[in-house]
């Protein structure tokens, strides 16, 4: 085969697995509300006004849809993408099967292109679900040409780059779940952060317009944006329709060539070190966390370390590192500049709140900044928790310690309980960029302070959701990236993601059926739910006016808190339960010595 071994190999064990089949149903399940909805807003445009939907109108609604379809394609590209690729190389790595694939006859370049090409197929196998969805507006006139090869484009080279950085951050990371969340971090930087920055340079830096380091920085930030594919799509379909005309194809094909020229790169790079990384790494043992990227906050966490105490699972998985992520280098220059790029722009609002009288209008945008800082920073930090608890209970099988940890006398609930406060102590130092935007807002108003016990009462019943749901896929996964992957999967959709299709079913209901509509569907979105104690600011003179928005905002964030308290408790007793079939292991620790040795006999009655 032209692909080699590998590639064959690859596409039959990995297209079998299920939870793949389980994807391509929801995407084509997704694409047909998307279409439902399309129709349901024209029939009811057609109801409103009495007369049929004429062939202009039909072809409209395909080609609406087409755009809607262009949007779901490529954000299911930049969330499951990486995914599915990036465990290509330290998934063998974490096994120490790589070896078996390092005294065969294969290349460096077969092992990882015929990875990598197995990846793509699966990737273009998950797309071309809505092939068939897409031939239904044959019927109503068909999709513009024009809009079908720029959507494809913008999508062929999105993917293409995404799984060549996937499979190089793959070469150098240890582990999948290591790999998976620098992945991450590398896009919200190359795709988020440059955006925002720009935004910020062009509105808040008009003042210093014309300075030439000004000019150099959003020529440099224009330049990286006009690789990013979120970017070049609504550029290309705001151009289509406010012109008239056809699609512009030179920004895409120019975004198409660089994205194949860093993707052969990345692939050529991954081919150089994959041998050597793994071998190097070998010869020198097990790092040590102080080699690690983060030693620096490792250092300053162990200066002070308490005795081990009646509590050892806790003591564990908060000062033992056994389930730290290692984030390395790359994890570490892309945190440090989402985390300044945070207290850059916190204290930029708070200091032009300053800059004029001390108005209700002017603290009122400082806290809508805060309300929407604190809903996307907890938002990220939660996903970050869910991966943390996911990986808590396959680590234990995949380093071999899962025998060991059943053989302790600690019963499943101490066992889990210090996995879940030990994901909780993990999160700490993201807390500060948090807690530094409260203390500025409690500056410019006081009652902040007593905003900030709902906000941690919200916040501790969705984090320990969070936390839960991680538990129970780590105790049913078999490796620490299908427990990861699902989770935070699930969690994106429960915690907010749902809101993509909620919100196309209250434009069609409309009128109070739609407000009645919209208060449910607020209560379980994680970012609503922690930023409306934040946005405090934003609502105390509608307090004493019984605003009915306002109270129904209050009514979605009770319903929200206290259902995420609910639904962690009904997970920890199932987690627990599960816990303890799964081991094999009785209820309840042992009593040694209060019984003559007959009672100690495990198991029988």
């Amino acid at each position: 085969m032209l692909a080699g071994p590998i590639y064959r190999v690859e596409l039959v064990s990995v297209s079998r697995r299920t939870r793949y089949y389980v994807m391509r149903v929801i995407y084509a399940l997704i694409l047909f509300f998307i279409l439902w909805m399309s129709y349901s807003t024209m029939t009811s445009f057609g109801r409103v006004t009495g007369q049929p939907i004429s062939i202009r109108q039909a072809s409209h609604m395909a080609t609406g849809f087409f755009i809607s379809f262009s949007w779901v394609q490529l954000l299911g590209i930049l969330l499951v993408a990486p995914a599915m690729a990036v465990g290509t190389i330290a998934t063998e790595r974490e096994r120490r099967t790589i070896e078996y694939l390092f005294v065969s006859d294969l290349s460096n370049l077969e092992i990882v292109l015929g990875k990598t090409l197995a990846r793509l197929t699966l990737i273009g196998k998950f797309l071309l679900v809505a092939l068939p969805i897409l031939f239904l507006f044959r019927m109503l006139g068909g999709i513009p040409a024009d809009l079908l090869a720029g959507s494809f484009l913008i999508g062929g080279s999105t993917v293409l780059l995404v799984t060549a950085i996937s499979v190089a951050v793959s070469v150098w990371s240890p582990k999948s779940r290591d790999a998976m969340i620098r992945v991450y971090l590398l896009m919200a930087v190359l795709f988020l952060l440059p955006l925002i920055l720009l935004v910020f340079t062009q509105g808040a830096l008009r003042n210093v317009a014309g300075s030439p380091w000004l000019n150099f920085v959003q020529d440099s930030l224009e330049a990286v944006i006009s690789l990013n594919p979120i970017y070049v799509l609504g550029e290309a379909m705001g151009n289509r329709f406010a012109a008239g005309a056809t699609f512009d194809f030179s920004p895409l094909l120019e975004m198409a060539g660089w994205h194949l020229a860093i993707s052969l790169t990345c692939i050529t790079l991954a081919t150089w070190a994959v041998r050597r990384v793994h071998l190097g790494a070998s010869s020198k043992g097990e790092k040590s966390d102080q080699s690690d990227g983060l030693s620096l906050f490792q250092t300053i966490s162990r200066g002070w370390r308490p005795a081990l105490g009646d509590r050892p699972m806790i003591w564990k998985e908060a000062f033992a590192g056994t389930a730290k992520t290692r984030f390395g280098w790359l994890g570490l220059i892309t945190g440090t500049l989402i985390v300044l790029t945070i207290f850059g722009l916190t204290v930029y609002a708070f200091v032009e709140s300053l800059g004029y009288q001390r108005s209700y209008s002017s603290k009122r945008d400082y806290f809508g900044f805060m309300a929407g800082l604190v809903g996307a920073v907890g938002s990220l930090l939660l996903i970050s928790l869910s991966s943390r608890a996911a990986g808590s209970i396959t680590q234990e099988k995949e380093s071999d310690c899962w025998l060991s940890l059943l053989a302790t006398p600690l019963t499943g609930s101490e066992i889990l309980a210090g996995k879940v406060l030990g994901s909780f102590y993990a999160m700490r130092w993201g807390i500060v960029p948090l807690a530094f935007a409260w203390l500025l807002a409690a500056f410019l108003n006081p009652g902040y302070f007593a905003a900030a016990i709902p906000f941690m009462l919200t916040a501790i019943a969705c984090a320990s959701f969070a936390a839960m749901l991680g538990l129970y896929f780590s105790l049913r996964s078999k490796t620490t990236l299908q427990a990861s992957a699902s989770t935070i999967a699930t969690l994106i959709v429960v915690g907010g993601g749902y809101m993509l299709c909620c919100c196309g079913v209250i434009g069609v209901t409309g009128g109070q059926g739609g407000e009645q509509l919209m208060t449910i569907a607020l209560a379980p979105c994680m970012p609503y739910l922690l930023g409306f104690p934040s946005s405090f600011g934003l609502w105390w003179n509608e307090v004493g006016t019984g605003g009915d928005q306002f109270f129904r905002f209050v009514i979605s964030y009770m319903l929200g808190t206290i259902g995420y308290g609910i639904a962690s408790f009904v997970l920890w007793r199932s987690i627990v339960e599960q816990f303890e079939r799964i081991a094999g292991r009785t209820h309840g620790r042992p009593k040694v010595g209060a019984h003559d040795g007959a009672d100690l006999t495990i198991g029988r009655r």
